[in-house]
């Protein structure tokens, strides 16, 4: 009988001859199983950014118009991104349905592929089959100048193009902030028989929109400081249009 013999690091493997058929194939279908993996590039992620400011230094006089933020606080996390400024149907076919794209649809940056094209989530919403959403993350591929090229999987990237011109003006870049992030603001709202009013703005997430607002009203002609959520301002001069004010202690 007839013994192959061959080496792997660390010993001697012995094959039958009636096992090298199966050996055979067993390799042919791990290399083209590999050549098909290799064919989706690996996304490279985008990691966020952290932020954290605020619009005034203690004890410097500031002037401010009508409906400007007197003060703002900011601590937010965000990713670049993308927000729809026209709609635009992502071609189908008669299996799958694709997402609307409408105005404000907001596309999260997750990396970017190995020509440095954005790869972004569409708010993870997903194609759809008779059989409902997909199981694969969805994602849009955005180049550099901010024009659509197609789409594809979120974890391996098999670009999709979409043909028929892409909508060149689709998009505009726009940072998407994170969960946990969180701003204040407080708005000069002018001044009329003594009394000054002011809004306080509170934002989370959704730094475009405020979760709560609260008029406030203060009257000068009992003190010229105000104070609100431990932040102390001196009041220098206000006007039905502007205000004069410096900031004494921070916004809690």
């Amino acid at each position: 009988m007839t013994i192959s013999y061959r080496w792997r690091a660390g010993g001697l493997l012995l094959f039958h001859p009636s096992q090298l058929d199966n050996l055979k194939r067993l390799i042919v279908f791990c290399i083209i199983s590999l050549a098909l993996t290799a064919c989706g590039a690996t996304l490279r992620p985008v990691l966020p950014e952290h932020e954290q400011t605020n619009s005034f230094n203690i004890g410097e006089v500031q002037q401010k118009d009508i409906g400007e933020t007197m003060v703002m606080k900011m601590d937010a996390s965000f990713n670049p991104g993308f927000i729809a400024v026209s709609g635009f149907q992502i071609p189908g076919d008669s299996f799958i349905t694709y997402p609307l794209i409408m105005p404000g649809d907001k596309c999260k940056v997750l990396g970017l592929d190995l020509n440095g094209n954005y790869v972004c989530s569409l708010n993870d919403r997903r194609p759809t089959t008779m059989y409902g959403p997909v199981k694969y993350p969805y994602c849009i591929v955005i180049d550099q100048n901010g024009v659509p090229l197609g789409d594809t999987s979120c974890r391996d990237i098999f670009l999709r193009e979409w043909g028929g011109g892409d909508p060149k003006d689709l998009f505009i870049k726009e940072r998407i902030f994170g969960e946990n992030s969180f701003k204040q603001e407080l708005i000069y709202n002018g001044r009329s028989k003594g009394m000054l009013r002011l809004q306080y703005r509170q934002y989370r997430s959704d730094l475009d929109r405020p979760v709560f607002s609260e008029d406030l009203v203060y009257n000068l002609s009992e003190s010229r400081e105000i104070v609100f959520m431990g932040m102390l301002i001196e009041v220098l001069d206000a006007t039905d249009s502007t205000i004069k004010f410096v900031v004494k202690t921070p916004l809690n």
